[in-house]
């Protein structure tokens, strides 16, 4: 059962606000780090600084004394405000550089399934993917609106549902764990889309 949850728009500052906000929600429920039994991180595809800030994190209280991780793709975080949703959905990610990270997803009585793996696309190659009407979330919505609404089986959800939730991240992982499931915490890394190469333009000044 969910005890406690902080939803914030932190901008840049989620590095200094991180930590903080965990010491507050555990005082807030009462609870001690000795009283958790393991963790939960959403691993991406986003922001990869961002993911490698919250992923250091979580290592770093679960090392001491060995307690569990788990991840979880951040797109099935969000898929899963769709739950007994009838129709396809298709969660649909702003990745920059006019492309979306995005996924489709599908219920059944087991729950939600991923029909497409996890994909870095220009925005008008997901929509091609869309034969029939699709419920489409994420915040690409914000950056290709215009466009998804021109796709007729496109049915663009409410903003509230666009976003990742901590509970649901949480819930997703401890389904993990009651599977038996655990990730090695020391090979666990976020998931990127983009290729590892990084490319630097370099600022060139006149003499």
């Amino acid at each position: 059962r969910l005890l406690a949850e902080y939803s914030l728009d932190t901008g840049m500052r989620h590095a200094s606000l991180l930590v903080p906000y965990i010491d507050r929600i555990l005082k807030d429920t009462g609870l001690v780090l000795d009283q958790i039994d393991g963790f939960s991180i959403s691993l991406g595809p986003g922001s990869f600084t961002g993911l490698r800030i919250g992923l250091a994190t979580v290592k770093g209280l679960a090392l001491p004394d060995n307690k569990p991780i788990v991840g979880v793709p951040t797109l099935d975080v969000i898929a899963a405000n769709f739950v007994n949703q009838a129709e396809p959905v298709c969660v649909a990610v702003d990745a920059k550089r006019k492309q979306l990270y995005w996924a489709k997803y599908k219920y059944n009585p087991k729950g939600l399934k991923n029909t497409t793996g996890y994909n870095l696309s220009p925005v008008a190659d997901v929509l091609k993917n869309m034969k029939t009407k699709t419920i489409i979330t994420g915040d690409g919505i914000a950056a290709f609106g215009r466009l998804i609404i021109k796709q007729k089986f496109a049915v663009p959800s409410p903003e509230e549902l666009w976003y990742p939730r901590g509970f649901m991240t949480a819930k997703l992982g401890y389904q993990r764990f009651i599977a038996g499931q655990r990730d090695n915490i020391d090979t666990l890394e976020p998931m990127y889309l983009y290729s590892r190469d990084c490319s630097i333009r370099k600022s060139l000044k006149k003499k």
